[in-house]
């Protein structure tokens, strides 16, 4: 767990988590203090939780400075975290990478001692998808996890990846994505390639509601200023540039990048962070840093991620249906006792006849249907 030393805290900062955590905003220092004391061993009578002040401590150290982030870790959270840390060197190589999964699909089993449970959350005329999106009744690819984890692993880390492949940004950024174990040729579900599918996530967020999650979104100037104080790089150069042209894409991108950098910093709380990697004389290592999640390089990724998006909203919203109405399915099926395993491939032919036209037509209009995480 991360515990931040107060003297890091800005106003600024503070001001910035007041917005984002309404329940601590009043005594931000004296939470961040609590979780200090907590990793300590000394008293916390009358503290929320070690959790929630650990997230506020991470956040703080990441508004100021990444490079300041560094994680104390607390022993009961020790083995967790070398664990994640040895399996992002393993990852980094393996067989269960992106051509793997997109030739044989993503494999999902039902949980059948939760049939009965489920046949108590549905409502007749609506989607067995979105009557059961938050049961955790499904291993998807050796993983338990809720319904709509299925939907992310599809879309987030299948589709955008290749997608990204596909238009040419992972090679673009590969000298990023070296350094933390290159995701793309890794284990597509390793902690590292959250860094791809956290874009890939908040991106389809903002499309389900623009208007709204424009309200939350980082200002252009926040942006930019961050991005220009680097030392020169054409890549980063030309994002900005379309950030400035395109006053759209730059609400959506201030958002994806807020978006992307809390969901990493969640899995910082719980798996320890990302380090970068170095080759070695006996094949990679880490070299002990944090990787930082406000690298220039990474903030340019996604402009240019979001701004190819716009060409191929098309595609987007078929995969997307494609997805919803495979999920729906699969959950039709176990619902019936029919089958409770299978895999998902995308582009795959599926007889989709036993989905009723009106339940179809609701899942192709229903584009917040597959983010509505919580």
């Amino acid at each position: 767990m991360a515990a931040i030393h107060t003297e890091i805290l800005t106003h600024s900062t503070a001001e910035y988590l007041a917005k984002e955590h309404d329940f601590l905003a009043p005594n931000l220092v004296f939470y961040i203090q609590k979780a200090i004391d907590y990793h300590a061993g000394n008293d916390t009578e009358g503290f929320v939780t070690p959790l929630q002040a650990d997230d506020v401590a991470v956040h703080a150290a990441m508004i100021v400075d990444d490079e300041v982030s560094v994680l104390h870790v607390h022993p009961e959270f020790a083995p967790a975290y070398q664990r994640a840390d040895e399996g992002q060197i393993k990852s980094a190589r393996g067989r269960r990478n992106l051509d793997y999964f997109l030739h044989n699909g993503l494999t999902y089993i039902f949980d059948e001692s939760k049939l009965s449970e489920s046949d108590q959350l549905l409502t007749p005329g609506m989607p067995i998808s979105q009557s059961l999106m938050r049961s955790k009744i499904v291993n998807v690819n050796g993983f338990d996890a809720r319904i709509n984890y299925m939907y992310h692993d599809a879309l987030d880390h299948l589709w955008f990846f290749d997608y990204a492949r596909r238009i040419g940004l992972a090679y673009k950024y590969s000298d990023f994505f070296n350094a933390t174990g290159y995701p793309f040729d890794g284990f597509l579900l390793s902690r590292q390639a959250e860094l791809i599918s956290g874009v890939g996530f908040s991106a389809r967020q903002f499309l389900a509601n623009p208007e709204y999650y424009s309200t939350m979104a980082l200002g252009k100037d926040t942006i930019t200023d961050h991005m220009s104080t680097a030392a020169y790089d054409e890549r980063v150069a030309e994002a900005i540039q379309k950030v400035e042209q395109d006053p759209r894409l730059a609400v959506w991108a201030g958002f994806v990048i807020k978006g992307s950098t809390a969901n990493i910093l969640s899995q910082r709380r719980r798996y320890g962070a990302i380090k970068e990697l170095v080759v070695g004389d006996i094949g990679l290592a880490q070299t002990g840093k944090i990787m930082s999640l406000l690298d220039p390089r990474y903030l340019a990724f996604m402009i240019d991620a979001l701004d190819a998006f716009t060409a191929n909203k098309a595609e987007y919203a078929a995969v997307q249906h494609e997805v919803n109405l495979k999920i729906e399915l699969a959950l039709q099926r176990y619902i019936q006792r029919r089958q409770n395993l299978g895999s998902i491939v995308l582009g795959e032919d599926a007889d989709l006849s036993d989905i009723p036209s009106e339940i179809a037509d609701r899942l192709r209009n229903d584009v917040g249907l597959s983010t509505n995480y919580y």
